[in-house]
This record gives C-alpha cells, sequence and structure tokens, in this order.
C-alpha cells in the first residue's frame, strides 16, 4: 500500500473508533502512545519491519525514563547490543545502495525520535506515576530489550 493511502486510511480508523475509544474515561496517556505508536508506524512503513519498530520503541521509551524520572542509566553495553538488533547485518547493509542505507538512518531517526518525544510528552502530563511505572518495568529482570544499567 501506498504511505500516503495509508495516512488516509488511518486518519479514517481514527475518526471511524467507537465512542468510547475517544471518552474522556480513556487515560491521556492511552490515548498519546497510540497517537505515537500510529505515526511512528506510519514513518517505518516499507523501511522497518515490526521487529525494528519495537526495539526502537523499548530503547526510545528507556531513554524517557532517564531524561525525566530519577534512578535511571543507560548500560551503555546492552545500549550498543539491543540497538544494533534493528540495525541489519554489516553485510547486508554494505549490499544496500546508498539511497537505501539513507533511508534506513533517515527512519531510524525518525522513528526513535518519535517514540522518544511522545514518551517524554506522556511522561510530562504525569511524571509521578509515569517514572512509578517505568520503575516497575526496570524491576523486571527480563524486560524485553532492556538496555537500562542496574
Amino acid at each position: 500500500m501506498k504511505p500516503m493511502l495509508n495516512r488516509a486510511l488511518a486518519a479514517l480508523m481514527l475518526v471511524g473508533l467507537p465512542l468510547s475509544a475517544h471518552a474522556e474515561d480513556t487515560p491521556v496517556s492511552i490515548r498519546m502512545d497510540g497517537a505515537v505508536a500510529l505515526q511512528a508506524s506510519l514513518l517505518a512503513e516499507g523501511t522497518l519491519n515490526e521487529a525494528q519498530v519495537q526495539v526502537v520503541k523499548d530503547v526510545a521509551h528507556q531513554k524517557a525514563a532517564v531524561l525525566t524520572c530519577e534512578g535511571f542509566a543507560i548500560d551503555d553495553a546492552r545500549f550498543a547490543s539491543v540497538f544494533q538488533t534493528s540495525y541489519p547485518s554489516d553485510a547486508e547493509f554494505d549490499a544496500m545502495d546508498e539511497a537505501a542505507q539513507i533511508q534506513l538512518r533517515a527512519v531510524m531517526m525518525l522513528v526513535m525520535g518519535t517514540f522518544l518525544g511522545g514518551d517524554i510528552a506522556i511522561a510530562a502530563a504525569d511524571p509521578e506515576a509515569w517514572c512509578a511505572s517505568a520503575a516497575e518495568e526496570k524491576a523486571q529482570a527480563d524486560l524485553p530489550n532492556r538496555i537500562w544499567a542496574d
């Protein structure tokens, strides 16, 4: 599907959601997270697969906690290891033409920025609750794509 068509369909899907999805009792953080995820998926379309998008989302979320909350830090070795899983191997990357390499790097930056900015905005709505939730996540030793330092 063409990206322009997908954007039009995405807008229609949001408009067509049941009223309960837009209801005031749906936490603003849930609505914001959905909007951010939709935009990131549109940006990633045709360049990144779902697994790559999930890695970028997880990394951005953890980085947002570091920037927003006390007591969080990034383990550089974990970060390098996890983030590398979202990129093709060196041989695969080298086999791409220059335009595809630039496209991949640009889309990775845009998707990372979308998720990071979105998480920081969501955290700003209720920093105490958001940081408490992040602390609960950090306590999970088996957190997928974990980059936080212990």
